[in-house]
């Protein structure tokens, strides 16, 4: 466990909220994602995303003030998943050169 004793005094409370701030964000990206994947960025309100997170208004507008920047956030999640699966992939192969053929 942590000893956060020799930490500033509301450290806790702000790593909890980070946490919550991650976790808030997560759920967005999240949303979004199953419904542009589903509809299409252009069909998909902001609204809509809200609802499916479960989040508020002002928290999809701290964690991103446009659509476009929510959008480029699953964009850029979906690029790390293929990256890591690739690598992933990579790794188990002795010769890369094999998984071409």
């Amino acid at each position: 466990m942590h000893d956060r004793s020799s930490e500033a005094p509301g450290a806790a409370g702000r790593d909890r909220r980070a946490e919550r701030g991650e976790a808030t964000r997560a759920k967005l990206v999240r949303a979004a994602r199953e419904l542009f994947a589903k509809r299409g960025y252009a069909d998909v309100g902001t609204s809509e995303v809200v609802e499916r997170a479960g989040v508020t208004r002002g928290a999809l507008q701290h964690h991103f003030p446009r659509k476009k920047d929510l959008f480029r956030a699953v964009y850029e999640q979906a690029e790390l998943e293929i990256v890591e699966a690739t690598a992933a992939q990579l790794s188990t192969e002795h010769d890369p050169m094999d998984l071409l053929t």
